[in-house]
């Protein structure tokens, strides 16, 4: 038998790294690869010696001198994976840390032999710190572990409005306030929802209360590990994923829109993922939020659309998948 690949994954949690790390490399030929997860952000000398990639998603500790010393004693490559732009908007409460983290990430975006990013917009900002850029999409393996398509069709009950996800969308969620207030009054028709509570310390708990402040008697749903995280989607028929005009978002991917398909969820989101090539959900640009959740109160309607997202959605998943599966960069 031919001796295998041997893959090391920095994977230190999260869900960005869940999707770029650790489920592409999970589904990679395990007669051909071994892949090793490391949660730990620095790396020593001896556990790179017998491998033949090291695969980091954004950034780790080790200075990079170090790892370009080891790099070429050892012979083994560097996959530098990126799914989020390092420009954020300046009142965003994750600034600070990764304006700290830049440097080391460019150092890495420079030594590593291969870039993969998540978005033709990051792709263009790579690629002025390393000639060897490639796009890899972020996609959903429909059918593999929690991702098991469900449809859930309204009947004898009211339709759900939710958000779900972490505090990273805080400031998208906050920027339709006003709109919110008028879907309020809606709540003779629907019922409201919060997914991915978590308020670990003061800040956030604080910010969470806005959130649901949001809502009028929401049900309040706790974030879930991961490899379970799809489930908060079941709770939500339509999902509120608005997303502000900025950088950052412009280079993020349409990882909401599919995830929302999974479990038959409608979403309302701004023009901004159209832009996106994403065409399966309902934009602001003609029809205000308002106006798309009074449109759904006709249940024969959106049980329609759930359904036809859904197809769509979930066809267009298993094409990403196929094209942006990782043995086909590895070098």
């Amino acid at each position: 038998m031919d001796k295998k690949i041997k893959i090391l994954s920095l994977v230190n949690l999260g869900g960005s790294k869940y999707f770029r790390c650790i489920l592409p490399l999970d589904l990679l030929d395990k007669e051909k690869y071994e892949v090793v997860f490391l949660n730990e952000n620095f790396i020593l000398e001896s556990i790179v010696k017998d491998i033949d990639y090291l695969y980091i998603h954004w950034v780790q500790r080790t200075n990079c001198v170090h790892l370009s010393l080891w790099k070429e004693k050892y012979g083994f490559k560097i996959i530098q994976d990126i799914d989020d732009y390092w420009v954020l908007p300046f009142n965003h409460y994750m600034y600070s840390k990764i304006d700290a983290a830049k440097k080391q990430l460019f150092d890495q975006l420079m030594l590593a032999d291969i870039v993969l990013c998540s978005t033709p917009y990051l792709l263009d900002k790579c690629l002025e710190f390393n000639d060897n850029c490639h796009l890899r999409e972020n996609y959903i393996p429909i059918g593999y572990q929690q991702f098991q398509p469900e449809y859930i069709p309204v009947q004898n009950r009211k339709p759900t409005i939710g958000i779900c996800g972490s505090l990273s969308h805080y400031d998208d969620w906050m920027s339709i306030r006003n709109q919110l207030k008028r879907i309020q009054g809606l709540e003779k028709y629907f019922d409201f929802v919060v997914a991915g509570y978590a308020d670990e310390t003061k800040v956030s708990k604080e910010k969470w209360n806005k959130i649901v402040n949001l809502f009028p008697n929401p049900k309040v749903f706790r974030h879930l590990p991961v490899n379970q995280y799809i489930n908060f989607y079941k709770h939500i028929d339509i999902l509120l994923a608005p997303l502000e005009i900025n950088e950052f978002n412009k280079a993020k991917s349409n990882l909401k829109i599919l995830e929302s398909s999974i479990k038959s969820t409608i979403t309302i989101s701004n023009n901004l993922y159209k832009e996106k090539g994403i065409e399966d959900y309902l934009s602001t640009k003609d029809k205000s939020y308002f106006e798309h959740i009074s449109s759904l109160r006709d249940l024969e309607y959106l049980n329609h659309l759930k359904k036809q997202f859904q197809n769509s959605l979930i066809e267009k998943n298993k094409g990403l998948q196929t094209n942006n599966q990782l043995n086909k960069f590895l070098i």
